[in-house]
């Protein structure tokens, strides 16, 4: 647990510091790239998982729930 003894204290980034007309970085996309195959692994998992008809209506409807987010966000 963290105690006045242990904390580091960690300074506030600058207001410059984001720039989101930047060019994304190297970082960034490996950052992105290491999410999109997170989320792949966890969808083929929960897909694995499916053995009746009801759990696959219910993944159906919250993976195209997730897919009209994404797209109203465009």
């Amino acid at each position: 647990m963290a105690t006045p003894r242990n904390l580091i204290p960690v300074p506030k980034p600058p207001a410059d510091a984001f720039n989101k007309h930047r060019p994304v970085s190297k970082l960034l996309t490996s950052q992105m790239e290491h999410m999109a195959e997170a989320v792949k692994r966890h969808m083929d998992e929960a897909m694995r998982s499916v053995k009746t008809e009801g759990e696959a209506a219910a993944y159906i409807s919250k993976m195209s729930a997730v897919l009209r987010s994404l797209t109203s966000e465009e």
